[in-house]
């Protein structure tokens, strides 16, 4: 299938967008925005609908898209433990 762009992952329907990593990160609390080829933005989800929004939180910026990636992968990783936690001692 490819690369996917932005205005692609926008249009294609969830069940299709889980088997390609980059998007994956766009259905957790952190994601990546690509501003330009060179700055990548990492935001933290505001809105209610669950999608990106206009108002979301910018957290911080990279210069190099793969360590934009890692970032948003642990801190989402580190979200989902927490969450996790929480529910246990909820029970």
């Amino acid at each position: 299938m490819g690369i996917i762009t932005n205005k692609e992952a926008r249009i294609l329907p969830m069940w299709k967008c889980r088997d390609f990593g980059a998007i994956l990160f766009m259905r957790n609390r952190y994601y990546v925005q690509p501003l330009t080829e060179q700055i990548f933005l990492i935001r933290e989800r505001q809105s209610a609908s669950g999608g990106p929004g206009p108002n979301d939180r910018l957290v911080r910026s990279f210069s190099v898209r793969h360590d934009a990636y890692m970032f948003v992968g642990k801190m989402n990783t580190e979200d989902a433990e927490q969450n996790a936690q929480a529910e246990k001692s909820q029970l």
